[in-house]
């Protein structure tokens, strides 16, 4: 809001993700304040750039990305949305891959998760919004019959 009050125009994704990558480095420089413990993903749209999606560690670095996974299993993760050919999909087409991507590197060892998902697209005129729960358990649906049906290839 400030600065479109001093500037006359919506912050761009990519000066948000900067400033704030600054804001959490800051809190790396002094002992009296404790440092951020995670990462964020900023996801934004702006006309003269497009969709951008970046990745803020707790050391304050900003890294803009196609697709980025955090966590357990994010390198895993990683490598599966390399093979992706994201910039050519649609968000309703990749939630179907992420979701099976999700359930694969999800290891059973572990309790089982709800699989939320959130996107900033046309169909969500361009507003980062929750991905309509009819459409999360239809991809969840068709990733699990598609790992279900690569085990039974293997």
């Amino acid at each position: 809001r400030v600065h479109t009050e001093n500037c006359g125009e919506k912050i761009a994704p990519h000066v948000l993700a900067e400033r704030t990558a600054g804001f959490v480095h800051l809190f790396t420089l002094y002992g009296s304040v404790r440092p951020f413990g995670s990462s964020v993903l900023m996801a934004g749209h702006d006309d003269d750039s497009g969709y951008s999606l970046f990745c803020i560690d707790p050391v304050g670095g900003c890294a803009k990305y196609t697709g980025v996974a955090l966590g357990k299993g994010r390198q895993t993760a990683k490598t599966e949305l390399e093979k992706m050919p994201l910039k050519d999909m649609t968000c309703a087409e990749a939630l179907q891959t992420v979701a099976k991507i999700i359930h694969k590197v999800h290891d059973e060892k572990d309790k089982d998760f709800e699989l939320e998902a959130s996107w900033i697209c046309e169909a969500s005129n361009n507003q980062f919004v929750p991905v309509p729960d009819a459409l999360i358990k239809e991809a969840e649906e068709k990733a699990k019959a598609a790992i279900a049906e690569e085990e039974d290839a293997e």
